[in-house]
């Protein structure tokens, strides 16, 4: 994708066509301050949700990536000059990580229990907890999979995320 950056705005232009295709506002430092607050915020509630209400959300965003996989096509193809079959390729492989992740969501961070040695009258076990906020940079290459990816693992992890694309895609 072709960039153009003014003071306050990202002009952008597809690399195949040079066509203008949208502009967007650059986040001031106050507004960036206002969004990690709210993620802030919202982590405290969300961070000690349950397995079954974070599978639930994945579907729901899972739903809402399919209903809207032209657009998403569409996007990719304009502002990364892809043909339309590496497109496709892009929205299908996160939607198959989105379903395996959510899928393998206890597997993968349940609690385990542990062999406690010499001392038989107790237990121990692993227990993974959220973090809290999630910062992710995404890169231009392959912008839906790169995002997708590490935005369903903190997620279903118990994270709220912050991202900042790729300012080429």
């Amino acid at each position: 994708m072709s960039v153009r950056i003014s003071e306050s705005t990202l002009h952008i232009f597809n690399p195949a066509t040079k066509e203008n295709i949208s502009s967007i506002p650059i986040t001031s430092e106050s507004e960036l301050q206002t969004i990690l607050n709210n993620a802030k915020e919202a982590a405290s509630n969300y961070n000690y949700s349950d397995f079954f209400y974070r599978q639930k959300l994945m579907k729901k965003f899972q739903k809402g990536i399919v209903q809207h996989m032209d657009d998403f096509i569409d996007i990719i193809c304009n502002e990364t000059g892809k043909k339309e079959i590496e497109s496709i390729m892009e929205v299908f492989i996160s939607l198959e990580h989105l379903r395996q992740s959510s899928r393998h969501l206890y597997e993968s961070l349940g609690r385990r229990s542990r062999r406690t040695g010499i001392l038989k009258t107790k237990k121990a076990w692993i227990e993974y907890e959220a973090l809290g906020v999630a910062g992710i940079i995404s890169p231009w290459n392959y912008p839906l999979i790169l995002t997708m990816s590490p935005i369903i693992e903190a997620i279903l992890a118990g994270n709220t995320v912050v991202l900042k694309p790729s300012e080429h895609t």
